[in-house]
């Protein structure tokens, strides 16, 4: 009879054989079988397991030398699987040879859920909130996880006093069938919001109950999702009415994603206290002065909008500051090149308006006002006559033009709606010079992506003045040097993997003779990589390297790939 060597792949161990009829394992050299010829690769499974389809991730490959390492590769990919509790690798010897057979021991799986005492809240929605279901993979105290989650979701719907268990038994056919018990008590109700004094909250007790109604109000059954929901709207409900500052106020650190606020819970009436610590902080307003005269309607809110004053949490002059100077970014986005902003703060009494009913006011003493002093001047027009370029010999000035519009339309601004309505096929555009980096970055790139690696562009703007007048006409000089043009004299596979002889000719038709263009290369070092593995190897590495002529004018393209993990599908 031929030995049978059992050879255990246990990452944490390494690799050992041992006779399977001895008592003991006993140390044998694990590279004893490297060299011979692997005849054949089987495995060996429970009934039903179709086990032929995992072939295609085994390293060791019939036919080819016996290599220790690529049956422990095989072993590890098996285990990524997540479906085996253990892999063992039986190793037979025959005449200058040997078979493999691979163990697979698959885990557990749940053939069922079983769900006793749900009568309060809905069978299908408890079972939707667990994270197993059927014929997923169990894992040893599952049970206990999936308790936990019941009773999480019977809690956070108000049954303070859920408690559940769990047991687990053979399935009928195999698997296991967890059973999950759950006692769920009386559902707790709110008997109490509480706020603090209406000097400190900013509002009456009455206005905040409305506020947080129909989320939470007494009587109602307690849940966390509605405290949280409520909390959430009465925050942005405060800040749109001005308090922007508001908070609430929490004792000690809390945890990640905890409410702030304080629940005292009542366990013999079945009832829960809740105390909202909201502090409203300052009331807050923003007025806005556009060209010397008070703001539109529209302007409030399209200014009120850029500023974010809902969202500045602290009405320091630092967010002043910060927000003037993004109402300017944005007023030069729009065309307006001369705009200037200045803010200050100013604190005075309170004085609540008369279009306000009195149950809906706030209460404060003092208002603190974000005053936006805004001088837009003309806007500044860029039109085809006052372009200018020099050095392009590869584009005109109108497809440099084109570029630069066409690739970045919002860069230079945005085109008058009379040209765009009538279609006319002019370049006549609002000038913004805060920006014109990015065109000439998207231009820049264009180049590049067509041989000319070291172009270099200079551009000089100006917006003259009109006499004593700001002026509303742009004049762009683009001063461009493209240097070399590089073309692909050309591409070497030099792969100790093979690729189809067609899908190599088609990569290098598709380049040599060409302008070299970077990301092209890139392209074909993700295509190789794609097309390696789809031929079985997963885990191959694709290098490219260049290697330009003295005068830069021609480039030699390699492409070098590194064998990864062979995996043959079938």
């Amino acid at each position: 009879m031929r030995p049978l060597v059992s050879l255990l792949t246990l990452l944490l161990v390494g690799l050992s054989f041992a006779p399977p009829t001895s008592a003991a394992p006993t140390d044998v050299d694990a590279t004893r079988f490297t060299g011979r010829i692997v005849s054949g690769v089987d495995f060996s499974a429970p009934k039903g397991f179709d086990s032929e389809e995992l072939r295609y991730l085994l390293d060791q490959e019939v036919g080819r030398p016996y290599n220790p390492q690529r049956v422990s590769r095989s072993v590890e990919l098996l285990f990524r699987l997540g479906q085996f509790d253990d892999i063992r690798v039986l190793v037979q010897e025959e005449e200058g040879a040997v078979n493999l057979t691979f163990v697979l021991v698959p885990s557990a799986r749940v053939r069922r859920i079983v769900l006793r005492g749900c009568v309060r809240l809905p069978e299908a929605r408890v079972r939707a909130a667990l994270s197993l279901g059927r014929m997923d993979l169990y894992v040893s105290q599952d049970e206990r996880r999936l308790a936990t989650e019941v009773q999480n979701y019977y809690q956070k719907r108000g049954f303070l006093d859920a408690a559940v268990s769990a047991k687990v038994g053979p399935g009928i056919g195999g698997g296991v069938v967890v059973t999950l018990s759950v006692e769920e008590g009386r559902p707790y109700r709110i008997e109490r919001i509480k706020v603090p004094p209406r000097e400190i909250a900013g509002f009456d007790a009455p206005r905040i109950a409305r506020m947080i109604s129909p989320r939470l109000y007494e009587g109602k059954v307690f849940a966390e999702d509605d405290l949280r929901g409520a909390v959430e709207s009465l925050l942005g409900q405060y800040r749109d009415a001005g308090f922007v500052e508001v908070k609430l106020l929490s004792k000690g650190r809390l945890g990640r994603g905890a409410i702030p606020v304080n629940i005292e819970v009542d366990r013999d009436t079945k009832t829960v206290a809740i105390s909202l610590p909201i502090d409203s902080g300052r009331l807050v307003t923003a007025e806005f002065a556009v060209d010397g005269a008070a703001a539109s309607a529209l302007q409030e809110s399209r200014y009120g909008r850029i500023i974010d004053l809902s969202g500045a949490q602290r009405a320091s002059q630092a967010y002043v500051d910060d927000a003037a100077r993004q109402l300017e970014r944005s007023l030069w986005r729009r065309g307006y090149f001369h705009a200037r902003v200045s803010a200050d703060v100013v604190d005075a009494a309170y004085v609540p308006s008369a279009l306000i009913p009195p149950p809906d006011r706030p209460i404060a003493s003092q208002l603190r006002t974000l005053r936006f002093i805004v001088s837009r001047g003309p806007r500044v027009l860029l039109s085809r006559a006052d372009f200018s370029s020099s050095g392009s010999s590869f584009l005109s000035e109108g497809d440099l033009l084109g570029v630069l519009q066409d690739a970045s339309p919002s860069v230079l601004g945005h085109r008058p709606l009379l040209a765009t309505l009538i279609g006319l096929p002019i370049y006549r555009r609002f000038y913004t010079a805060g920006e014109l980096e990015e065109a000439l970055s998207v231009l820049r790139d264009y180049y590049r992506a067509r041989g000319y690696l070291d172009v270099q562009l200079n551009a000089a703007a100006d917006v003259p003045n009109e006499g004593d007048v700001p002026g509303r006409k742009a004049t762009l000089h683009l001063e461009v040097a493209e240097g070399i043009r590089t073309k692909v004299e050309s591409l070497a596979i030099d792969f100790e993997l093979a690729v189809g002889a067609a899908k190599q000719e088609q990569w290098r038709l598709r380049v040599e003779g060409k302008p070299f263009n970077p990301s092209s290369l890139a392209d074909l070092v993700r295509e190789s990589r794609e097309a390696l593995a789809e031929s079985g190897y997963i885990d191959a590495k694709v290098e490219a390297t260049k290697e330009f002529s003295e005068d830069r004018t021609l480039v030699r393209l390699r492409l070098k790939a590194q064998r990864g993990a062979i995996a043959r599908f079938g």
